[in-house]
């Protein structure tokens, strides 16, 4: 695991694990298995859309820090733990580990780490900002073993399926949480209206917020783009308006997102324990989503994004660099995938298992190397491709990328045919 070099004005503001090792399938197949936490519901539907464990590292934090508690967050596995007080201590202090048999996880053994990044990225977040996020490397013997201890696992989810089978939408419902519009009008009025037999809401309107900032804000807004009504109206219109929103007015408007989020979260309708659904107030604000962990092969975590950001531009923008944005319109798809979320992941793991990434980016088997290098690729693929032939060598490389692909296919489903609308 050598560290790649940092770039001259690199400050990283998040940071991450890359949890991975080889393991066995039910067929007997060796596989790469990673740790990958995904989120559904901000995107409206009960797909699960895969993203990299990382977070952004609080004050008094180092950024190897985060990483290790961002794991633990968003995939429930606690490598403080899966080390033992002693190795961890070392870890923190610099010192690779290797060959180390965990006691809190048994039969899960440590392989090597690196307490150094294995990768400093600079990427474009869905919504156009820069960020600056670093990756540790942590590899482990019998990977398969931690997944009892993923984060909310549920019965029928442990082997990693492509959906979820209690959706967000769902969660609302029963749970009685504010739907979206609710949401809104709580920013809007500053009151949480009376709702009888709701967990949030009382008989009788609390103020919530003295003074409320999105009424201006929004009237600001919709006078500015012609439109005729007084309110936002739509999801649509409320991420337009967010994000063509100045930063120093949005900074000002998170903190009443943050104010209803700790309301919500004191009415113990949302939080981070117990299987509760989370509220958004990053990417899609006052969302509600859920957010847990698999384990799964790198080729069907790959496939299974590409596949999901067919789905939705936020996702699509940021984990794969679609967006031109502003003041990206001059950089090639190439460029923007460089600069997307993904990209660390598969330069990290270009040298480890390249047939797995090069089967996951396939829409469908062909017969030849000339064939696999066009049609035959997910046009966002294509993308990650000059990245993974500098790691393959062999030359009967084709050949063995069709087969893994088509036991691919056959194991899940043919996501990776789905057709793009890129």
């Amino acid at each position: 695991m050598d560290p790649r070099p940092t770039p001259p004005d690199f400050a990283p503001e998040k940071a991450g694990i890359f949890l991975y090792g080889w393991d066995f399938d039910e067929h007997g197949h060796k596989r790469l298995y990673v740790l990958s936490p995904w989120t559904e519901g901000r995107f409206g539907s009960g797909t699960k859309f895969y993203g990299l464990s990382k977070g952004a590292i609080d004050p008094g934090e180092t950024p190897l820090q985060t990483a290790v508690r961002e794991t633990d967050e968003e995939g429930g596995i606690n490598v403080r733990d899966l080390m033992g007080p002693e190795a961890y201590a070392r870890f923190l202090a610099g010192e690779e580990i290797r060959d180390l048999e965990s006691e809190a996880y048994p039969g899960v053994g440590i392989v090597r780490t690196s307490s150094q990044p294995v990768a400093e990225h600079s990427y474009i977040s869905g919504h156009g900002a820069p960020r600056d996020a670093v990756y540790y490397g942590v590899e482990v013997s019998n990977i398969l073993k931690l997944r009892p201890y993923l984060k909310h696992v549920e019965p029928g989810e442990i082997s990693g399926e492509a959906t979820v089978k209690l959706r967000a939408s769902q969660i609302v419902k029963d749970r009685q949480l504010p739907n979206h519009t609710q949401m809104r009008q709580i920013l809007r009025s500053g009151m949480v209206p009376a709702v009888r037999n709701r967990r949030w809401a009382q008989n009788y309107e609390q103020q919530l917020l003295p003074q409320p900032l999105l009424p201006a804000l929004e009237k600001k807004w919709l006078e500015a783009h012609s439109l005729p009504q007084e309110t936002i109206t739509s999801t649509q219109q409320w991420l337009q308006f967010l994000e063509e929103l100045p930063g120093p007015e949005y900074k000002k408007l998170s903190r009443d997102f943050d104010v209803v989020k700790r309301y919500l979260e004191k009415c113990g309708v949302i939080g981070d324990a117990n299987g509760l659904p989370k509220l958004d107030t990053k990417d899609n604000p006052m969302n509600i989503y859920r957010e847990d962990g698999d384990i799964l092969p790198l080729e069907r975590m790959i496939s299974r994004s590409l596949h999901a950001a067919d789905e939705a531009s936020l996702y699509a923008n940021s984990v794969w660099g679609d967006s031109q944005g502003k003041k990206r319109f001059h950089l090639s798809p190439q460029e923007r995938f460089n600069e997307s979320q993904i990209a660390p992941l598969v330069q990290f793991f270009a040298n480890i298992a390249p047939m797995e990434l090069a089967a996951a980016g396939m829409q469908s088997p062909g017969p030849s190397r000339k064939k696999y290098e066009s049609a035959q690729l997910h046009p966002r693929a294509q993308r990650m491709m000059p990245t993974i032939e500098q790691a393959v060598s062999d030359s009967a490389w084709a050949e063995k990328v069709l087969a893994r692909t088509q036991q691919l296919q056959a194991e899940d489903g043919c996501l990776a045919n789905t057709k793009s609308r890129v």
